[in-house]
């Protein structure tokens, strides 16, 4: 069992501590507590390769070192999610999060890692289940269905839901919300990354979606930081989105 304080707030990765295993239970401490979580002591070099989901959350194990401890301990598979570093709490961190909790370990010998068997899906189940058992509010990051704010000029907001790590551009066309201009929406590459014209202002909640890839901001250099292509932006939370903006004049767009 492991217990944490206030909000089940995935978004404060390293920077939220929780309790040591077995502490006492105080009002509004989220327990969690899981056949499939498991404790493990190791090395603090640990030899273990960490991941992530494509949002860079969700701390989970690649691979290990060879000849590492890691490598040659049973209990430990390649997949298991990452819960807590020490006792402090990092379900659902950034990956660049758990560094400072994993630096901190290594002055001492050997550091204990919680660990969960199974997929992201099911870890933040169990997470969202613990949150509301004791009537704490869930963060943006154990979220399973997100809301997109479509804005457009002229026009009443318009509020869409989704699964987190749904596809923007398919979200979008799914409700009738049109990310392209002109002849584009006629004669666009269907969401192959082609084109380079289904071009959306993400102005809320950037950080909540897939990263930009060196070909995506090439495409969009005489744009504005937040401008997107939805056919490659994956959303993970909620977010707020201007579509038929002004757009650079290197788009393909008539």
């Amino acid at each position: 069992e492991l217990e944490g304080e206030g909000e089940a707030d995935a978004g404060s990765g390293g920077g939220a501590e929780g309790d040591e295993a077995g502490g006492e239970d105080e009002p509004g401490q989220i327990e969690l507590e899981d056949e499939r979580m498991y404790a493990v002591t190791l090395s603090s070099n640990t030899g273990i390769q960490w991941g992530s989901d494509l949002s860079l959350r969700w701390p989970r194990i690649l691979g290990f070192d060879e000849g590492s401890e890691a490598a040659y301990n049973p209990e430990i598979s390649k997949g298991d999610q990452l819960v807590a570093v020490n006792g402090n709490v990092c379900v659902g961190a950034k990956l660049d999060e758990t560094i400072p909790l994993f630096s901190e370990a290594r002055m001492q010998p050997t550091v204990e890692l919680y660990l969960f068997k199974g997929d992201t899906n099911d870890l933040q189940d169990m997470v969202v289940a613990a949150a509301l058992k004791v009537g704490q509010e869930v963060s943006y990051a154990q979220q399973r269905v997100c809301t997109i704010t479509v804005q457009e000029d002229g026009k009443p907001d318009k509020l869409l839901t989704c699964e987190a790590g749904s596809n923007l551009r398919n979200v979008l066309i799914a409700n009738e919300v049109n990310p392209y201009r002109s002849l584009t929406r006629w004669t666009n590459c269907n969401g192959k990354q082609l084109c380079g014209t289904c071009i959306v202002d993400v102005e809320n909640g950037l950080n909540l979606c897939s990263m930009k890839s060196m070909d995506e901001a090439s495409t969009l250099r005489d744009n504005p930081d937040s401008y997107r292509l939805s056919c490659v932006t994956d959303v993970y939370g909620d977010i707020t989105v201007k579509v038929q903006g002004p757009v650079g004049a290197d788009q393909w767009t008539r």
